[in-house]
């Protein structure tokens, strides 16, 4: 996707006659159906070390066993100069995009430091294991920092200035517990279970049915910590899907939450990933691990549980090595899945993580048409190996996608409407659906729809009152005073997904959407706006000419620290784009020039 930054400057606002009244049913226009399928390719030698100069004639490639001819082929080496950043340029005061300056050249390396599956004492030694990296990195290296505690946070956009990353490293990547971390299993006598710690004192059916609770317990834990992982890994996939090029995951985690129950919706993160030319590279913080019954440290505490019964000595053994090879399982899983590597069993965190990146900037793109043109959904599998036996390699590509139809739109629901009812449903819905994800605080901000919006206060006056269309939380209303703003759109038309019709008109639809959220990440008020479009052929062909704008208001506590997270969608292509805005940063601002009244179309 070719990234690009336009210049917003006319305006064309929404009016009731381009609502639909009863439209017809929608006819989508398909093209010829071809779809290019990208494949990145790294290879090594029988050292580990990149092989380079091969060229397209050197790679042979299959689709479920079927010859594909290479379309286009590229051959890709570190950066190692300082790199360039594009800007989105100058603008007015409380004037914010979601367009995100990238330093041009070579892969992008996201660093993501997981809180919600590493317990505390593993994070303060990957803390100093990530400044240790960070003071050796590569002038060239293209680095964002991801932080996920209960939710997934943008910690630092791409850049390659060391000072920054350092910055981030020492203020913002801080160790945090999470809510949804149970105690680690297998981790000596310490780590015994309250039906362990209790076993010479009660009967077995007391004992029986504390283990039942142990187990529903940690399992209710590890399904909530495997939901919120896979729901980071889909939003990120989501987000850097509107970068070119191939993205490096370093997933630093002393947990991989994933067993055979959940493969499928695994196999489909996973799958995500790829698409989006995401190598995922998984990193232990756990370090070089030994069984805690032979740690010396616990010698004592070990000897006082053999001593009571060999039976918990023998469970902690088996726990142990039980949730050791699940984890390095699901590592390895995850890593072949997407091209990457898994790194696991060493106490050299920051070699890892070094030569991560250095394995991910040295690849080779390839891409093809499949021959099969039946866009059924099933999952196709890729093999690429190299025509000359000669070579001692080691080939790490994605090994398959799912045949989804291209451009698959969603219906257009012309009942939309934007409501308090709606944003009160919306706010107490429990699901981590993407457009919740994409719209939570601190969020990556989605790129599918570029835009700008300018964010002004409405007047100074404090208000009691909401403003239109806006919506408290119903379960813990947020208390006034209000202060209202202005948030006001620009996009291109271009952005929006139209389906044409028999009888010639165009149908869209749009959904906008204002959320204050206070500092710790809790949604206080929330505002909706929905356009159903329905444009006549003449009116289709004006409204393509020139920017579009969407006006709306917001009304924010005065009691509390807020932050505004402005999104915008395209409802039937399923694209998103977003901004997040701290209220402090524009509400010093004066209040705008008195409005003039909108034209009626």
């Amino acid at each position: 996707m070719l990234r690009t930054l336009a210049l917003l400057a006319a305006a064309l606002s929404f009016a009731s006659t381009c609502v639909a009244q009863s439209p017809e049913e929608p006819t989508v226009l398909q093209g010829a159906g071809i779809q290019l399928v990208v494949v990145d390719v790294v290879v090594r030698d029988a050292n580990g070390k990149p092989v380079h100069g091969l060229k397209a004639a050197d790679f042979n490639l299959t689709e479920d066993k079927n010859a594909q001819a290479i379309r286009s082929f590229e051959e890709h080496t570190p950066v190692t100069a300082p790199a360039t950043t594009t800007t989105a340029g100058s603008m007015l005061p409380g004037t914010f995009t979601n367009f995100t300056p990238v330093p041009a050249g070579g892969a992008l390396n996201v660093l993501l430091v997981d809180s919600l599956n590493t317990p505390m004492v593993n994070q303060a030694v990957l803390h100093q294991q990530l400044k240790k990296f960070i003071d050796q990195a590569h002038p060239g290296d293209r680095i964002a920092i991801f932080g996920l505690t209960d939710r997934l946070i943008l910690l630092q956009g791409f850049t390659s200035d060391i000072a920054t990353l350092k910055a981030v490293i020492d203020h913002k990547v801080t160790p945090h517990s999470s809510t949804k971390l149970n105690r680690p299993v297998g981790d000596g006598a310490d780590s015994q279970t309250l039906t362990e710690e209790m076993s010479d004192s009660y009967t077995p059916e007391f004992m029986a049915n504390m283990a039942a609770f142990d187990r529903m317990t940690s399992d209710i834990q590890n399904t909530e910590r495997l939901q919120s992982t896979l729901d980071a890994f889909n939003s990120i996939a989501r987000y850097l899907s509107s970068f070119s090029g191939r993205k490096n995951l370093l997933w630093f985690s002393a947990g991989f939450p994933v067993n055979p129950v959940n493969q499928n919706v695994f196999h489909r993160s996973a799958v995500l990933l790829s698409r989006a030319q995401i190598a995922v590279y998984p990193i232990d913080a756990r370090q070089l691990e030994v069984d805690p019954m032979w740690n010396p440290a616990d010698a004592g505490a070990n000897a006082a549980l053999a001593s009571r019964s060999a039976r918990p000595t023998a469970a902690a053994h088996a726990s142990f090595a039980d949730s050791r090879f699940q984890d390095h399982t699901s590592m390895e899983t995850l890593a072949e899945a997407t091209g990457g590597k898994a790194f696991y069993n060493t106490n050299g965190l920051t070699e890892a993580t070094r030569e991560a990146i250095d394995i991910g900037s040295n690849y080779y793109t390839l891409t093809y048409v499949p021959t099969d043109r039946n866009w059924n959904h099933s999952y196709r599998s890729i093999h690429v190996d190299l025509a000359s036996a000669a070579h001692d390699t080691k080939l790490s590509y994605r090994p398959g996608y799912f045949a989804d139809p291209p451009n698959r739109l969603k219906p257009v629901d012309p009942t939309a409407t934007a409501s308090e009812i709606e944003a009160a449903a919306y706010m107490q819905h429990g699901a981590l659906t993407y457009d919740r994800a994409a719209m939570a605080r601190g969020a990556p901000q989605p790129e599918d729809i570029l835009f700008k919006v300018r964010v002004l206060p409405a007047s100074s006056a404090s208000e009691t009152t909401l403003a239109r269309d806006n919506a408290l939380d119903p379960a813990h209303p947020a208390p006034g005073p209000f202060h209202r703003y202005n948030v006001d759109y620009a996009l291109l038309p271009t952005a929006i997904t139209f389906t044409a019709q028999p009888n010639g008109n165009h149908v869209g639809q749009l959904k906008f959407t204002v959320f204050a959220y206070d500092r710790d990440g809790k949604l206080l008020v929330a505002a909706h706006k929905n356009y159903t479009l329905n444009l006549k052929p003449d009116l289709y062909e004006r409204f393509m000419k020139a920017a579009v704008q969407n006006h709306m208001e917001i009304s924010v506590p005065d009691s509390t620290e807020t932050y505004l997270r402005i999104g915008v969608e395209d409802v039937p292509a399923d694209h998103y784009g977003a901004v997040e805005v701290p209220v402090a940063s524009v509400s010093h601002l004066p209040p705008p020039a008195p409005r003039a009244p909108a034209p009626t179309h």
